[in-house]
């Protein structure tokens, strides 16, 4: 069958009613009829929030309440239990275990992602491949990721050769802080990423009209092609994290090391998050992260209070607030305005904003179709960064010095009355108030 590039196929098992018969005359054979058939596209990527109502079984996971909102189903979750559909997104492994998931169903143009920390060098973050030894006229697809002298490898195989990836040495990784890897698989293409690039280093030179802009990725990233024919990853085992199961009759040649210390988080596929907290096996290893996790308690008490979310660090701790509060602990009230369509605030920032990311968040309340709810401005008024409502749908326009852009969320109104958040969140080379 073949699927458009963009998409992926997955097989669709369909179970009948009527069972299959195989008589020889001196014995029968009754079992289940199933058919299988090919599915063209990519579930983790088209996924649709309906209503509650539409699902057979709730599809909020850990005992999470769903809850119906203009733009479907949302979750109200228990604590520790931080995805978007109430997923446990940590999992602990201490040095001699596995944990196994579901399979990865990766699309064809696909892209996955996970956060890990650790103090030891060398370990098995995933392998997704063969649990058994192979024939020889039978592919060996397997995508696997390993900590090697404290450096990320990635290793991939689309059935005709393995393609191996390794992160160069100054992005050791083995410092007891939180460090993300992206692969991001274009058909016979690989980009493997550390922390998204985050510490390139961004040259700039003044052109006509605009600055000009180049990163030097060599540090973060690096790039490599498969060998031989075969484009995509065609797996069905199950998923291991943090280890493989060596009670099986298979020696796992393609790994250099097989387990794992520390704590994996934030495993996404494809837009699709995993649940880390009810392994199909396991084996020395625990939801949550025991390294973190009790930084997040203090003399009994949540760390960030009843207003924030905490983000456990190695011997330390970060605050989410919640929309309406600020501070380290989220202790502090931010103030309420209200404008009649000819008043504004004018603020002088008194701090520069970070030159790799801006994040922008504000509560609205408004009846008007069309306003300006936030801009920010560079010095030389020739960079910009503005949050509208544009015919009562949230947009935002800027320009960070390499043209006019815009962006509008389609799906969602917000001149109801209701209170909405609205949040704007961007990985950029300059600051727009730089």
């Amino acid at each position: 069958m073949h699927c458009g590039a963009r998409g992926g196929c997955s097989n669709h098992l369909t179970i009948n009613n009527t069972p299959t018969v195989v008589d020889s005359g001196s014995m029968s054979l009754v079992s289940v009829t199933v058919t299988t058939t090919a599915v063209c596209g990519c579930p983790g990527r088209e996924h649709v929030h309906k209503t509650c109502a539409s699902y057979p079984q709730s599809p909020c996971h850990n005992g999470g309440i769903c809850m119906d909102s203009q733009g479907g189903y949302r979750c109200q979750c228990p604590p520790q239990s931080e995805g978007p559909e109430c997923q446990q997104t940590k999992h602990s492994f201490h040095g001699n275990g596995y944990a196994w998931f579901p399979p990865l169903r990766p699309c064809f143009e696909s892209r996955v992602s996970l956060e890990f920390i650790t103090e030891v060098a060398d370990g098995l973050l995933l392998y997704s491949g063969p649990l058994a030894q192979l024939q020889p006229w039978e592919p060996e697809d397997f995508m696997a990721i390993e900590l090697i002298d404290g450096m990320p490898t990635l290793k991939i195989n689309h059935g005709s050769g393995t393609l191996v990836l390794q992160l160069p040495s100054n992005g050791r990784v083995a410092d007891r802080r939180w460090h993300r890897l992206d692969v991001r698989s274009d058909s016979k293409e690989v980009r493997f990423t550390l922390d998204r690039c985050n510490a390139a280093t961004v040259m700039e030179m003044e052109g006509v009209g605009s600055w000009l802009t180049t990163e030097d990725h060599s540090s973060c990233e690096v790039t490599g092609v498969t060998p031989n024919t075969d484009r995509h990853l065609n797996m069905s085992q199950v998923l291991q994290l943090g280890g493989v199961n060596e009670n099986l009759p298979y020696v796992y040649p393609q790994l250099q090391h097989k387990h794992f210390t520390g704590c994996i988080r934030n495993l996404v596929v494809d837009s699709k998050f995993y649940d880390l907290g009810s392994p199909a096996d396991s084996l020395n290893s625990s939801p949550g992260c025991v390294m973190t996790d009790g930084n997040c308690i203090s003399m009994g008490y949540p760390s960030c209070g009843p207003r924030g979310w905490c983000h456990g660090e190695w011997g330390s701790f970060s605050c989410q607030c919640i929309p309406g509060y600020s501070g380290h602990q989220c202790e502090r009230e931010v103030p309420e305005y209200s404008f009649d369509g000819r008043s504004h605030v004018h603020f002088q920032l008194a701090f520069p904003l970070s030159a790799r990311g801006t994040q922008v968040q504000v509560l609205v309340r408004t009846r008007k179709p069309s306003s300006t709810i936030l801009s920010l401005l560079s010095k030389g008024q020739n960079e910009y960064l503005r949050l509208e409502m544009y015919q009562g749908l949230l947009a935002v326009f800027y320009n960070l010095g390499d043209g006019d852009y815009s962006l509008t969320l389609p799906s969602h109104r917000l001149d109801d009355g209701s209170g909405t958040r609205s949040t704007w969140s961007g990985t950029t080379t300059r600051s727009p108030c730089g």
